[in-house]
């Protein structure tokens, strides 16, 4: 398999994570554009998203936590290193209306630099492809716990 051929399917399934289904059909999420990390998470208030959960971390904590980690991530993309307090992305439980709007932001922006890296990089090693795989799957399990913490709220 050529790499752009793996690299044209990794977009697809990270797009799909963020932005829901982009077509009849879905690679994992309900066929609903709604499905998608960012569509979930706009569609909850500041309030909803900070109350704690029976499961621990509020929504705000696990949107944090999906933050660091694209930053993490991306920061390895371009050859940097980074401090990785994963304890520390936990911190934030609670925001205020601006605080939730800028923390969306800034996971959307998170997610457009990682599918531009990804999209312009043309050698990959075999850390840097299992990094963005394991990268994608760590959000993809975080939207899940997401999805079911909504419930509660």
């Amino acid at each position: 398999m050529e790499a752009s051929t793996f690299l044209q399917g990794y977009l697809a399934v990270l797009q799909e994570t963020f932005e829901g289904a982009q077509q009849e059909w879905s690679w994992y999420l309900d066929q609903d554009k709604n499905a998608g990390l960012l569509a979930t998470l706009s569609g909850l208030s500041a309030e909803q998203a900070s109350r704690p959960t029976p499961l621990g971390p509020s929504v705000i904590a696990h949107t944090e936590h999906v933050r660091f980690h694209l930053s993490a991530t991306t920061a390895a993309l371009r050859g940097e290193t980074m401090a990785l307090d994963w304890a520390g992305s936990w911190a934030v439980q609670q925001l205020d209306d601006r605080g939730w709007r800028e923390l969306r932001g800034q996971l959307h922006d998170g997610y457009l630099e990682l599918h531009q890296l990804a999209q312009d990089r043309v050698n990959w090693d075999a850390d840097e492809a299992g990094g963005v795989v394991a990268g994608l799957t760590h959000v993809a399990y975080h939207l899940g716990v997401i999805r079911q913490l909504i419930k509660f709220l």
